[in-house]
This record gives structure tokens, sequence and C-alpha cells, in this order.
């Protein structure tokens, strides 16, 4: 569910998140044609995740390892897959 986009029934800082709250790539109707979309994820790790840290550091000031490895979300794939002509994400270096 990495790069689950947070809906506006979810309450904010300190509610839960639940189903009913995000969306993820495998709720993306496959009839939705998405030609054209330009879709910006504005939030760290949103559209995928890098293996190492890249705002924190461990002993010794060496990155750490936060997934077994760099990975592209599944809700970006899907979109592109289904028509996007892009997506973006303005904080990852790595994807």
């Amino acid at each position: 569910k990495q790069g689950a986009l947070l809906t506006q029934d979810w309450a904010g800082p300190g509610s839960p998140i639940s189903p009913e709250t995000y969306l993820t790539a495998a709720e993306v109707p496959s009839s939705i044609a998405l030609n054209g979309l330009l879709h910006f994820f504005f939030a760290c790790y949103s559209a995928g995740c890098p293996k190492t840290d890249t705002y924190t550091y461990g002993p010794g000031n060496q990155p750490v390892q936060i997934a077994k490895d760099t990975l592209v979300s599944r809700l970006p794939q899907q979109m592109l897959l289904q028509g996007a002509q892009a997506v973006y994400t303005p904080f990852s270096n790595t994807v």
C-alpha cells in the first residue's frame, strides 16, 4: 500500500488511517482511462521509497536502511499503465 493516497475522509494527524480513508493501486478501476493525466505526488516517499533514509543518519553518520531495496509504489505504476502521461515526486532522488 506504499504510495496510497489519503482521501478527504481522513480526519488528520493522530486519527487512524483505515482502508476507508485511502486509495490504493488495486482500487483504481481498470475501466478508467487516465490519458493525459500528470500526477504530482507531494509527500516524502509517496511515489516510492529508497533503500536508505535520505533524511537521517545512524551511528557513524551512516545511512539507515529503511527498505529491503529501492521501490516504486504501485499507485504511480498503475496510473502509468492506464494512460497517465507522467507521475512526479519532488522529494526523492531515487525514483
